[in-house]
């Protein structure tokens, strides 16, 4: 194709070779493209390139995918008039800073070609990488360009999209997705598409000890000496050494153990390396190395090719002295021979069936001395050549209950070369070990079962799953049940299946009808069972091992067992179910999804985990009973979750079976949720669970800390754990206070400096720069977005975070136990019927549901506390300054004042206002401003126009500004006092339901109020009324009253305490609790 008529030139051979020159060196020349997009050309014998420089230029073809003539002679209208052609026009003048240059093309066939002929994008790597990208049937590419490059998904391995978004953060401005930067404009300004490890990179912001920490500790050190028993290996001790000899704030002293690898030769040389230093001392056992030490003493056991970092010691004994905990453990990495770290492991809770199988403990672990361990110790001697797998045993031998997981990573294992990472940064199995989930055998008899299939029509799904239960199950007949739950089956088909099936005594149908409810299905078909075990089953689940019901009995039948589960695959042999991690998703999501059976096996391993999907649940009728079975308000979803989470509160443990026992088609029964009514059930059920299970979902025992929320395995940013040498010196509270405005900043600012005056370090965080301007004994930071400010709380060590407003209560979701996270719900208008009423809705839906994870809510007003639907909240009503009160002095001051404000012969109408131009609806002064707008028109024959006051500590935008109508903003509180003093009525007709706007503050200076109909405003004596002309009639007859000179003013004061001080007193003695408990 041409754009304009060829053009020919004279052969002039330096100018071509010029032009040429310059092509080649703009980087913006493809030959392939060229060809490509003018076939026309194919015969020309000297190639594409000497074409472009030869004719091209003139008749205006593109050179490439990234340059667009036709869209810089639109912007440049003058590059086509010139003796130079438009690119080498564009080439001349040069890119303007790092922007987008006007002539970058922006077409997805142009990006498409330059995906494709990049070599960044490896389709193969991204669908074994995300492999929920098979199972949704999409075409690798499409699903990149449709969703994966927008989350930050790499499209191979030679391109790290987070690495391009934190090195070269300016350009997402105008190029969110980083391989789209890269490939138009990165590639020829020399950025570079990879870096350091995602990992490297994780540990440089969260985990690199800073001198500051390193000082902090040593300022604190705990009083235990650390006695190191090491076990020695053929690659000596020195590196051990040299990393104990670094340690901060703890003393220490180690006894070599000579390893059984190690020979006579060796082992000399390693005491002599050793003899000049008095802490260390080689032992040939380790009852030479307890000799002599007193119960409460703390020991480090680890191997000679571990590695201490300098805080090891510090954490280990800080953990073990306090409390009754004997044992602990702690995440670690590998170190390779130049000192890379990578591999992380990423450890759980202390998790007794997966230690028998995993040793995750690794190569370090810390005992106190008490009589149990010291008989442990004495007899790990003999067990020695594997001292991962001899510590984990030591582990074992402990109550559960008293060993302490650290997530924080306190050594690295040495390796000759890197080794790749798990796929989880979790422990994974061994394969070379054989250890059993259990150290029993099942139990004699077996227990009894009755298995729960709850359904409703679909009775061909139903006949696949009973027959395959039926025929396929090794479980003794006599010894289970089914019962299938009909919910209101209507096709005939389905009774006659009922029929045919009811023929086999192991089956009877029971019916539970009305609306689908998975709950009281459920507890229908268990209601009456004398069976030991029972086993919820979904009805489109179908056998696929045969032992699937004596692996789950046997393991329910155990006393400690609470819900047990087991790994569940598609029809495709692709993981659905591999154990759920709480706090994914916002509730819980499940683990190893979509990945090959194959792939799962060897990440995987039987172990603990807080809960497991319903869709294949057994428990002990004993414990079903005693936690009240299923929750009936649960109607369908995080049923299962908080059946989990109740057994473990009850001190069950849950269990999850890594075998894929059955086939599961998930919703295929039911269909997804995919309607506002259903998205808006699923989140108020989601509400519920948070709330009663927020300590879980908060700090998943079978989850770790340091890793995400977002997607499971993944690093966590920030990780939810707080060192405790970041937090500020003992008897100081560090807070951070959230806000983005939204028109309640002299509420932030009246509470930073409440804060402070009661000894709170406060620091004042948000997204602009006005919001957080720092106080005299305050500081303010610039916090842009919820994990941001999740980031900056740990790292600072910030005690609390008050969320003031949307999008920080989100806060929640990034961090953990610690802080203690709290929000303050100043209200909201109600969503009312205008376009955007579902984004209102949505808006007040999400706010309960981040606070539905906070440590405590406070509510400004008993109609927001009302408007949480029983979420516990600690009021905080009545902004009555101190010194406000209507009194003798005010009232020889008020003539004076009048004069001053300009009011005298005028009836005054006051309304406070603290608020932005976008809040001027919710916020009331909108209809103020209608109001004195409208008020003389209503009757022209009225005697009295009154003078409307809009007033604010901070600037008030108004819409515009009537004759009758004056504002007065940045008033200091006594600047306010003296205009309420001035003025004859209080106005407020704001329809948020939150803090009441300067009511208590105006009935304090003895106004009499009227406001809007809201709930907010029930809770105060003043008059009430549903729209503006009902205000205005309000109005009138305090206006008469006033001209006619008979307006008494007495100070009423509203009972209840100080809101600031109720703030203050509850976070600090939640803080107090907190600092007694342990700091893991």
């Amino acid at each position: 194709m041409k754009f304009f008529r060829s053009k020919r030139r004279p052969r002039v051979d330096p100018v071509i070779t010029d032009h040429t020159r310059r092509v080649q060196d703009s980087g913006l020349f493809d030959a392939e493209w060229y060809r490509a997009t003018y076939p026309e050309l194919a015969g020309f014998g000297p190639g594409p390139l000497a074409h472009f420089c030869e004719y091209g230029l003139h008749e205006h073809r593109d050179p490439g995918p990234n340059f667009d003539t036709r869209r810089y002679l639109d912007a440049v209208p003058g590059a086509g008039t010139g003796p130079l052609p438009p690119f080498l026009h564009a080439i001349e003048a040069g890119e303007v800073g790092t922007g987008c240059p006007v002539w970058l093309r922006d077409d997805d066939a142009s990006l498409i070609y330059l995906i494709r002929t990049s070599g960044l994008f490896d389709e193969a790597w991204y669908r074994d990488t995300y492999p929920d990208v098979a199972r949704g049937g999409w075409d690798a590419l499409a699903h990149y360009l449709e969703y994966g490059a927008a989350e930050l998904r790499d499209p191979g391995p030679a391109f790290d999209a987070e690495h391009y978004a934190l090195t070269y953060p300016r350009d997402r401005e105008t190029f969110p997705i980083p391989l789209v930067h890269y490939l138009r404009l990165g590639l020829r300004r020399g950025h570079r598409p990879t870096g350091v490890s995602r990992y490297e990179r994780w540990l440089a912001v969260h985990d690199d000890l800073e001198a500051a920490d390193l000082e902090r500790i040593a300022a604190e050190p705990v009083p235990a000496t650390v006695h190191c028993i090491v076990v020695v290996g053929r690659d000596g001790a020195g590196a051990f050494v040299s990393a104990l000899a670094g340690q901060a704030g703890a003393s220490w002293c180690a006894m070599l153990l000579r390893g059984a690898d190690v020979d006579g030769a060796s082992w000399k040389t390693i005491v002599a390396q050793v003899a000049a230093e008095p802490r260390i001392a080689c032992v040939d056992t380790i009852a030479e190395a307890l000799a002599g030490l007193a119960d409460g003493e703390i020991v480090l056991l680890a191997s000679g090719g571990s590695r201490l970092r300098p805080h090891a010691c510090h954490a280990f004994a800080a953990a073990l002295g306090h409390g009754a905990a004997l044992g602990a453990y702690s995440d670690h990495d590998r170190i390779d021979g130049i000192g890379a770290r990578h591999a992380p492991v990423f450890t759980p809770a202390m998790s007794p069936v997966l230690m028998r199988q995993v040793p995750y403990a690794g190569p370090v672990i810390a005992l106190r001395i008490a009589p149990p361990t010291r008989e442990m110790l004495a007899g790990a001697s003999g067990r020695l050549g594997d001292p991962d797998r001899a510590w984990a045993d030591l582990l074992l031998g402990l109550d559960p209950a008293r060993v302490i997981r650290i997530p924080l990573i306190l050594h690295h294992r040495a390796v000759d070369e890197a080794v790749p990472p798990s796929r989880t940064n979790q422990p994974v199995p061994d394969q070379s070990r054989n250890a059993a989930e259990a150290p029993d055998g099942p139990p004699e008899p077996l227990p009894t079962v009755r298995i729960v299939i709850p359904t409703r029509d679909r009775s061909a799904l139903l006949r696949a799953c009973i027959d395959s239960v039926l025929t396929r199950t090794d479980y003794p007949s006599e010894r289970y049940r089914i019962v299938i739950v009909d919910n209101g089956s209507s096709e005939d088909e389905t009774a006659r299946y009922f029929a045919e099936v009811a023929s086999d005594a192991r089956v009877r149908v029971v019916a539970s009808p009305g609306p689908f409810n998975f709950s009281e299905i459920c507890n229908a078909g268990a209601a009456g069972a004398d069976e030991d075990i029972l086993v919820f089953l979904n009805n489109d689940t179908t056998v696929r091992q045969p032992d699937w019901l004596r692996r789950l009995a046997i393991h329910a039948a155990r006393p400690e067992a609470g819900a047990v589960g087991a790994r569940l695959l598609y029809p495709s042999e692709t993981v659905q179910h591999g154990g759920v991690v709480l706090g994914i998703a916002g509730v819980g999501a499940h683990a190893l999804v979509d990945l090959p059976e194959a792939t799962a096996r060897a990440l995987d391993a039987t172990r603990e985990m807080s809960a497991v999907t319903g869709a294949c649940l057994a428990i002990r009728r004993s414990v079903f009973v005693e936690i009240g079975g299923f929750d009936p308000l649960l109607r369908i979803d995080y049923n299962d979750v908080d059946l989990c989470c109740a057994a473990q509160a009850a001190g069950y443990r849950n269990l999850y079976v890594a075998e894929p026992l059955l086939l599961h088609h998930e919703s295929l029964s039911r269909g997804a949720s995919t309607t506002r009514a259903d998205q808006g059930r699923n989140v108020r059920e989601a509400i519920r669970v948070r709330r009663r299970h927020a300590a879980v979902i908060r700090d998943d025992p079978s989850y770790n800390p340091n890793l995400s929320r977002e997607r499971i395995g993944g690093l966590a940013v920030p990780p939810r754990v707080v060192p405790p040498w970041r937090r500020p010196p003992s008897g100081v509270r560090r807070v951070l206070l959230l806000s983005a405005g939204d028109g309640i900043g002299r509420w932030v600012a009246d509470q930073a400096a409440f804060l402070t005056a009661r000894g709170f370090e406060v620091i004042l965080g948000g997204p602009d720069r006005e919001d957080v301007t720092a106080g005299p004994d305050y500081r303010g930071v610039q916090l842009v977005d919820p994990t941001e400010a999740a980031v900056f709380a740990t790292r600072e060590g910030v005690d609390a975070v008050v969320a003031h407003t949307a999008p920080f209560f989100a806060v929640t979701q990034h961090l953990g136990r610690r802080p203690l996270v709290y929000c303050v719900d100043h209200g909201d208008a109600p969503p009312g019927s205008g376009p955007d009423r579902d984004a209102r809705a949505d808006a007040i839906l999400d706010k309960r549901y981040h606070a539905s994870l906070a440590r405590r809510v406070f509510s400004t007003s008993h109609a927001a506390r009302d408007a949480l639907f029983g979420q516990e909240a600690v009021l905080l009503a009545h902004d009555r300054p101190s010194g406000a009160a209507w009194s003798d002095v005010w009232a020889e001051r008020r003539p004076a004042l009048r004069d001053k404000f300009g009011f005298t012969g005028r009836f005054v109408v006051i309304g406070l206002f603290d608020t932005e131009a976008g809040d001027a609806r919710d916020n009331g002064i909108e209809d103020f401003v209608a109001l004195a707008t409208e008020y003389p028109f209503t009757d022209p024959a009225l005697e009295i126009r009154p003078l409307f006051v809009a007033a604010g500590r901070s600037p008030v935008a108004c819409p515009d500004e009537p004759t009758d109508l004056v504002t007065f903003v940045a008033l200091s509180d006594a600047e306010l006092f003296d205009l309420l003093a001035a003025s004859d009525l209080y106005l407020t007709p704001q329809r948020r339901q939150g803090v009441a706007c300067g009511i208590a503050l105006a009935l304090a200076m003895g106004l009499p109020v009227v406001a809007s109909e809201i709930a907010a405003h029930r809770a105060y004596p003043l008059e009430i009324a549903a729209d503006l002309p009902g205000l205005y009639r309000l109005i009138v007859p305090h206006a008469e009253s006033w001209h006619a000179g008979t307006v008494p003013r007495t100070a009423l004061l509203m009972p209840g305490a100080d809101p600031l001080a109720v703030l203050a007193d509850t976070i600090a003695l939640d803080l107090d609790r907190d600092f007694a408990e342990h700091w893991i």
